[in-house]
């Protein structure tokens, strides 16, 4: 019985994301022009955003130039939408070994390393966490293979998935003391996207100084290295406009040029959005461009009221190896809560937690209340599935129900919180 359950926890892993997948990269034939509804059934629309810009890059021209990318992409075979390339020009020289092929081929080739990064986010997880059965090892691929947000990044051809394993990887060399290598893989997380970097006051508050210094010392290199290669102006661009756009969120928050950014305030699953949905509720579609102002101000002390505390919560000093696991767990589900967009293909950085808490009630079961398994259930449903956001209209009370990921969000913060606190008064170790 046992053996025959692995195989369909592995079939659903490879259904739904190998094969499905796959299948749609290899038959999807673009338009010619791509409006918003068919950006979101397009499939690798955000690789031919990145394919693009790595062209322009090897041309030395200014990837941040929207309509050269699109121009440059489009000449190409690649069916750029228009989009803004919002990443620093450090990410581009991982994408210009693709831009020797054809478009087609790289973006299979694009989603194949994918498909291997969620493989080793999985095994990366359940090591950080020293799981050693195989059972909750294909349990583990089975409940991935049908959390929603894994699939649509594939679908996208999203990045968030290199800047997973590069995540995880520096996390699990830190845990096991080898400090310089997973400070060296940090810093590179930190510099695909500015997201990791809200570890920094994790590892401030826990003294981790060594780890604090090396990454510095490590991003400072990456930065000044790569962009010696790149013009000037381009690398200004960056600095001085994208960053600070994206900093402030107002790269999304104008509701006044074209519908395709409506889908902002729909899709973004973060604390902050739930500030604007509420501006949005009060004004009206009409006058909230009015009171962005206002609007900023409210979300940015309410993400700050929401990390202060968490990270005052982990205020141990010990440094026993599982504490310290399921303290990242808790940052990373944080900085989902306190991104300034958290859209849903971002929500795969929670393959490690939710590994996490499957090894924490595989070994528990016969001591831990029937709320914890409550909790994990609610939460991966509405973390896993697609609900409601999608049909909601902006001026509708039902918006909050748009929600859905960030209330998933919350409630597997306050489970996380749980095993924390469990783990502190039972003092649990892991093996070594």
């Amino acid at each position: 019985m046992k053996k025959n359950l692995k195989l369909i926890y592995l079939a659903i892993f490879i259904i739904n994301l190998i094969i499905i997948p796959q299948y749609n990269y290899s038959t999807y034939n673009p338009p010619e022009i791509l409006n918003s509804k068919e950006i979101l059934g397009a499939w690798a629309v955000d690789f031919s955003q990145y394919y693009s810009a790595a062209l322009a890059l090897k041309n030395g021209e200014n990837f941040y130039d929207t309509d050269l990318i699109y121009k440059i992409g489009k000449d190409k075979g690649a069916f750029n939408s228009q989009m803004d390339y919002l990443y620093p020009p450090f990410f581009l020289f991982f994408i210009i070994p693709f831009t020797f092929l054809p478009f087609k081929l790289a973006s299979i080739l694009w989603l194949s390393l994918n498909q291997i990064f969620i493989v080793a986010l999985i095994f990366i997880s359940l090591a950080i966490f020293k799981a050693k059965s195989k059972d909750l090892l294909c349990f583990s691929f089975g409940l991935i293979g049908i959390f929603y947000p894994v699939f649509y990044e594939l679908r996208l051809g999203q990045a968030d998935l290199i800047v997973g394993i590069l995540l995880y990887l520096s996390l699990y060399l830190i845990l096991r003391k080898k400090i310089i290598l997973g400070s060296i893989l940090y810093s590179l997380s930190c510099c695909l996207k500015l997201s990791p970097i809200i570890l920094i006051a994790y590892f401030f508050r826990k003294k981790f100084f060594k780890i604090l210094a090396l990454s510095l010392a490590a991003t400072l290199i990456i930065i000044i290295g790569s962009n010696s290669l790149i013009k000037k102006d381009i690398v200004n661009n960056y600095f001085l406009k994208i960053l600070p756009g994206l900093a402030t969120s107002s790269k999304f928050m104008d509701l006044n040029r074209q519908d395709s950014d409506k889908n902002y305030l729909q899709l973004n699953q973060s604390l902050g959005s739930l500030v604007e949905k509420a501006f949005l509720l009060k004004t009206g579609l009409r006058d909230y461009s009015r009171s962005l102002s206002a609007v900023k101000i409210y979300s940015f002390f309410l993400r700050l009221a929401a990390f202060l505390p968490v990270l005052i919560l982990l205020k141990s000093n010990k440094t026993r190896y599982n504490l310290l696991a399921w303290e990242v767990s808790i940052i990373i589900v944080v900085m989902l809560l306190v991104n300034s967009g958290s859209f849903l293909y971002h929500f795969s950085i929670l393959i490690l937690p939710i590994c996490g808490v499957l090894k924490f009630l595989s070994d528990n079961y016969k001591r831990i209340p029937i709320n914890y398994y409550a909790l994990f259930i609610i939460s991966f449903i509405l973390l896993g599935f697609r609900l409601g956001y999608n049909l909601v209209p902006l001026d509708n009370l039902l918006l909050f129900w748009g929600s859905s990921k960030l209330f998933g969000l919350i409630i597997f913060l306050c489970l996380l919180i749980k095993i924390y606190r469990y783990n502190l008064q039972h003092n649990l170790h892991y093996e070594k």
